[in-house]
């Protein structure tokens, strides 16, 4: 039963980080990730999250550039 409960949070919290997202950038990320470690609190899972956004920004950004999608690197910079 419990655990029924926890795929439900789980699933909560998953849509309501998707929706965060929409609304803000890796940068802003990394802020309350800096202001949470300046309150003393454990940011290992969050450093991770960030690091593998930034590489899937760095991977969609790579293809959509050899697509000629974003037509220079400016831009795609301007994504991160």
């Amino acid at each position: 039963m419990l655990g029924d409960f926890e795929e439900g949070l789980g699933a909560e919290v998953a849509s309501d980080a998707v929706e965060w997202m929409k609304n803000h950038t890796i940068a802003d990320l990394r802020t309350i990730a800096y202001e949470m470690e300046n309150d003393g609190k454990d940011t290992a899972e969050l450093w991770i999250l960030i690091g593998d956004l930034t590489e899937m920004v760095q991977e969609i950004t790579t293809l959509d550039l050899m697509r000629n999608d974003i037509p220079d690197a400016e831009e795609a910079l301007a994504l991160l």
